[in-house]
């Protein structure tokens, strides 16, 4: 992705020699191409169509590096995704219209649920993010996961 004056373009192509790159405007609906140097400094634009016929959005490029941070933090720490997204979100300094378009945290990194039931979560998961207070405390249909009188997991 390349984002020049609000407006994000996609990669498309290297010319034949090599030497240049071919973008077009995120947009579908945009027929704006450019052409850049290798180190995508601006060249000149491509074709016909020089105008984008929508307004930039720079909030979406906010947007689309916030979630860059939290992916390559999520890919390399072994925070909880959701402390990860919450401190990113509070060290972000975000336009007032990023602000107003960016989901919640819990919607940008949280996995989707497994689909089948038999699986082991690993007990980094079982205590909140602090790592104080128990989230799993035990699995209702398998006794042998209950809790006893003094609260921890009854073993047998």
């Amino acid at each position: 992705m390349l984002a020049i004056n609000g407006y994000n373009f996609q990669f498309k192509n290297f010319n034949n020699k090599g030497t240049n790159k071919f973008w077009r405007c995120a947009n579908r609906s945009c027929g704006v191409l450019l052409h850049t140097s290798l180190n995508e400094e601006f060249l000149r634009y491509s074709g016909k169509v020089i105008e984008h016929n929508h307004l930039p959005n720079p909030a979406e490029v906010e947007i689309r590096n916030l979630r860059e941070t939290m992916r390559q933090r999520a890919e390399n720490e072994l925070s909880p995704l959701q402390e990860i997204a919450e401190q990113e979100m509070r060290k972000t300094l975000l336009t007032a219209e990023a602000l107003a378009v960016l989901p919640g945290a819990s919607t940008i990194v949280m996995p989707k649920a497994p689909v089948v039931s038999s699986f082991v979560i690993p007990d980094l998961y079982t205590k909140d993010y602090l790592n104080n207070d128990r989230l799993l405390l035990h699995d209702s249909d398998d006794t042998k996961f209950q809790n006893n009188e003094s609260g921890s997991v009854r073993s047998q």
